[in-house]
C-alpha cells in the first residue's frame, strides 16, 4: 500500500474515498478486507461489472468524523467510513453523516437465468495427467471410460453439491492431486451416506463407508479423480488452498434450472444447519467458515425469493471464524417447507419488517448509525467508469468524481445479475 497524505480540499478524486481497513468488500472470487485487496485484484463495481484495482492509499493524515453504520442482518459487517462517504439507498446517495434510522439500504438480486444451462461439462476434468505407479502397483484409481461427461443440473445432484459444500472435502493421499470426494456425517444421516454415494455413483469406483471409532458418525469417502479435479475447480477460489474456509459457489449456478438451485440451498442448510420450529414461530441458522460462501448462499436466497438472511460472524475458541445465516418468521418457512422441517401453513407468517422486496432489489433497514474513533483510512481506485462498489452491507462511492459523473447506477446493473459470466 502507497502512503500519502491526504489531498488539498476540493481534490475531486480522493476526497470522499476513505474507508476503515477492516470494511468487507467483494471481489470476482471472494469476500475479504478491504486491508487484504491487492493491486491487480478483480473488485465489483456498483454496476456489476468487474473493475481491477489500480491503485491503493493509506492516507496518513486526516482529520475527518468518522462513522460506523450498521444494517440490518449485517451486524457482522459494519460500514466503518469517513462522515462524507456516500453510501447508495432506496432514495438515491446519501452521505454517511445524511444517514438516518428511516432510510433503507438497497441491495441487488442477482436473478436466476430465464434460458437455464442442462447439465455441466465434465470431460476437462477426465482428461487427467497418466495413472502414476507407487511400489510397482497401478494407481487404484482406474480410467473412467464408461462414466458420462456431461453431469445433469437435477434437484438430486443440486442437493448432493449442497452437502458438499456444508459436510464435503477433497483428499489426496498419492501427492499427486486430488482423489478422493469425502462426506461426514453423524451415524442418524444413514439416508444421506447412500443418497451422495448413490447420486454421485455414475462417476465414482467403489464407494467407502468408514466408520469413526470414537465417536457416533462415518465418512463417506468416494475415489474418483476426475470428480475430485471438477470439485477443486468449482468449489475453492483458491485451487491451492482447498480448505473449508475457501469454499464457494461457482458461477454458473445462476445459470442453473431452478429446481437445482433450490437442491443447492437445501442441501447446504440441511448439511449444516440447524432449525426451531414451533406451531407460531420458525428460526433457521446455517453456519459456515468461508465468508465468500456465506455471501454467496444469502444472495442465491435472495435470488429465489426466499428471503434476505442475517450475516453474522464470530471468532472461535480454535481462532477460526465462523459465519452464520439467520432466517425468520415467513422467510425462514419457505426454506424449512424445501427442507422439510416445517409445513406450509407457517408461511401465513407476516413478512420481516427489516426487509422488503421491491420488484428486482431488496431494501434492508439502517439499524444504527454510531461516531467512532478515526480509523486508518484506506482509498482505492478502480479502472472503471462506475467509481462505486460493492462491500458486505451496501454499495459505496469509491470517490468525488463518481458522484459528480453520470451513470453510478443504472438498470445494467440489474441485467448483469440476470446473466453470469
Amino acid at each position: 500500500i502507497e502512503s500519502t497524505a491526504h489531498f488539498a480540499p476540493g481534490s475531486e478524486m480522493f476526497r470522499s474515498m476513505c474507508l476503515s481497513p477492516d470494511v468487507w468488500v467483494w471481489t470476482s472470487q471472494r469476500m475479504c478486507h478491504l486491508a487484504d485487496l491487492n493491486v491487480g485484484d478483480e473488485i465489483i463495481t456498483s454496476s456489476g461489472s468487474r473493475a481491477k484495482v489500480a491503485k491503493i492509499w493509506e492516507n496518513l493524515s486526516d482529520d475527518r468524523n468518522w462513522v460506523e453504520v450498521r444494517v440490518w442482518g449485517c451486524r457482522g459487517t459494519p460500514l466503518r467510513c469517513t462522515t462524507d462517504h456516500r453510501v447508495w439507498t432506496s432514495t438515491g446517495w446519501k452521505r454517511a453523516k445524511e444517514l438516518t434510522l428511516t432510510d433503507k439500504i438497497e441491495f441487488p438480486i442477482r436473478n436466476l437465468s430465464d434460458d437455464p444451462i442442462k447439465s455441466i461439462e465434465l470431460s476437462p476434468y477426465f482428461q487427467s495427467s497418466p495413472t502414476k505407479r507407487r511400489h510397482g502397483n497401478a494407481n487404484s484409481h482406474p480410467p473412467y471410460i464408461d462414466a458420462p461427461t456431461l453431469m445433469p443440473l437435477t434437484y438430486d445432484i443440486g442437493r448432493t453439491l449442497g452437502l458438499y459444500l456444508a459436510e464435503g472435502w477433497i483428499s489426496s493421499k498419492s501427492g499427486d492431486g486430488f482423489n478422493d470426494v469425502c462426506f461426514a456425517f453423524p451415524a442418524h444421516e444413514s439416508e444421506r451416506m447412500s443418497f451422495v454415494s448413490k447420486t454421485l455413483k455414475p462417476w465414482v469406483k467403489n464407494p467407502r463407508l468408514i466408520n469413526w471409532k470414537q465417536s457416533l458418525g462415518a465418512n463417506v469417502i468416494l475415489s474418483s479423480r476426475p470428480l475430485a479435479r471438477a470439485f477443486q475447480d468449482w468449489f475453492y477460489f483458491d485451487k491451492n488452498l482447498s480448505r473449508a474456509y475457501t469454499k464457494r459457489l461457482p458461477d454458473w449456478i445462476w445459470n442453473s434450472p431452478r429446481e437445482f438451485v433450490v437442491g443447492v440451498v437445501v442441501g447446504f442448510f440441511q448439511g449444516d444447519g440447524s432449525w426451531k420450529v414451533t406451531k407460531k414461530s420458525c428460526h433457521i441458522r446455517g453456519v459456515t467458515t468461508s465468508p465468500c460462501l456465506a455471501a454467496q448462499m444469502r444472495d442465491l436466497l435472495l435470488s429465489l425469493k426466499i428471503g434476505f438472511a442475517g450475516l453474522t460472524t464470530k471468532i472461535q475458541k480454535n481462532r477460526h471464524r465462523d459465519w452464520s445465516l439467520q432466517l425468520s418468521g415467513r422467510a425462514a418457512a419457505r426454506l424449512g417447507f424445501l427442507c422439510g422441517w416445517c409445513t406450509e401453513d407457517l408461511m401465513a407468517m407476516p413478512e420481516s419488517k427489516f426487509w422488503k422486496f421491491v420488484g428486482e432489489k431488496i431494501h434492508v433497514v439502517v439499524e444504527s448509525i454510531c461516531p467512532i474513533e478515526s480509523a486508518r483510512p484506506i482509498d482505492v481506485e478502480i479502472n472503471h467508469d462506475d467509481h462505486s462498489y460493492r462491500t458486505a452491507s451496501a454499495i459505496v462511492a469509491n470517490c468525488e468524481r463518481a458522484i459528480k459523473g453520470e451513470g453510478i447506477w443504472e438498470y445494467h446493473f440489474l441485467e448483469w445479475w440476470r446473466m453470469p459470466e
